[in-house]
């Protein structure tokens, strides 16, 4: 019989601000988490110390309307919205850049960070432009946005 060993680790937690990611898949469960049947949406954060793992959860819908965050964690990611109709496959988005505005959440085990909004890695077409020139250096993307002044 093989020995399970590990090594223990604290997690990584970035400070809260807007960071480059890229989808590594979709994790499905068995058993059911606090709220019911969930779904699972890991991310390798683009950092310059390497890839940050950071795990979305949404509930696990029946349907995927355009109100349940799985739909709009797919759209984002696939760059587009799906028609009614259309079938979602998840792993051909695998590997696909997009962007996380990530926060840091406290609890009794410690702090992590926690995904409020994934959105695609670029602006669709159909968007209008912002009106204000973009900022001159875009370290804000891997830390806090710049002040408003």
């Amino acid at each position: 019989m093989t020995e399970l060993t590990a090594i223990a680790e604290d997690s990584d937690v970035l400070p809260p601000g807007i960071y480059r990611a890229t989808f590594v898949g979709i994790e499905c469960p068995e058993e059911p988490g606090l709220y019911g049947p969930y779904l699972g949406w890991p991310f390798d954060v683009l950092t310059d110390d390497g890839p940050v793992r950071v795990t979305a959860r949404t509930s696990r819908p029946e349907r995927y309307t355009k109100s349940t965050k799985a739909r709009c964690h797919y759209e984002a990611i696939h760059g587009r919205p799906v028609e009614k109709g259309d079938t979602m496959v998840f792993s051909k988005l695998v590997g696909r850049p997009c962007l996380l505005r990530l926060e840091v959440k406290s609890t009794d085990k410690g702090d992590f960070n926690r995904v409020v909004e994934v959105m695609p890695a670029r602006t669709p077409k159909h968007v209008a432009a912002p009106t204000a020139p973009p900022p001159a250096d875009d370290d804000f993307l891997f830390g806090d946005e710049p002040d408003s002044e």
